[in-house]
């Protein structure tokens, strides 16, 4: 399967197409309180709650780390909710972030001066799993517009990204040396 990668910096294009080093990152690194670029508010954050209590955060402080917390929530002596059950927590992990298609667009808004065509992201999985000893997860992602998130489910202010990602849940950073032929240059912006 071939999928998109857009690179900060015209030099990181050779490791990609020659062989080379070339860095992989945890998802808190691509977290920031906004949207922008790379950047979003809600990056490694874990979300299966039965309601979404935004709307409500003036009335109820929830924290950020709740599993199986049962809340009801009642404003004005109306109830609002009884019994949600919340789940709501953050989780880190080496992450590899490819779109799923070649666009110009995608480049400029991602902040991003290249862009590679990985051709087997299989491949280049098994290679991460090797390197980092475990087995990573590797899927598109979905967009919504409901408070739902994971690794792989991600707001839909992000549609943009058209994303497919792998993921590998407590892996610290790490450095790859690519074999010659990973991907082939697309463009330069």
């Amino acid at each position: 399967m071939e999928k998109y990668l857009y690179l900060s910096e015209h030099s990181h294009v050779d490791a990609w197409v020659y062989g080379g080093e070339v860095p992989f990152f945890k998802t808190s690194k691509y977290k920031d309180q906004e949207r922008k670029g790379i950047f979003t508010p809600d990056e490694n954050l874990i979300d299966t709650s039965t309601f979404d209590f935004r709307p409500y955060s003036n009335a109820i402080f929830l924290g950020d780390n709740i599993i199986n917390c049962n809340v009801s929530l009642t404003v004005d002596g109306v109830e609002i909710v009884r019994d949600a059950k919340v789940n709501k927590w953050t989780e880190d992990g080496l992450v590899v972030c490819f779109a799923n298609r070649r666009s110009r667009f995608i480049a400029k808004k991602l902040e991003k001066k290249a862009c590679v065509r990985v051709l087997n992201v299989e491949l280049l999985k098994t290679l991460i799993d090797a390197h980092v000893g475990s087995k990573g997860e590797m899927d598109f992602c979905k967009y919504t517009k409901s408070h739902n998130r994971n690794h792989f489910l991600k707001s839909d202010e992000d549609s943009w990204q058209d994303e497919f990602r792998m993921f590998w849940k407590d892996v610290e950073p790490i450095k790859l040396i690519l074999p010659p032929g990973i991907a082939v240059l697309e463009f330069y912006r």
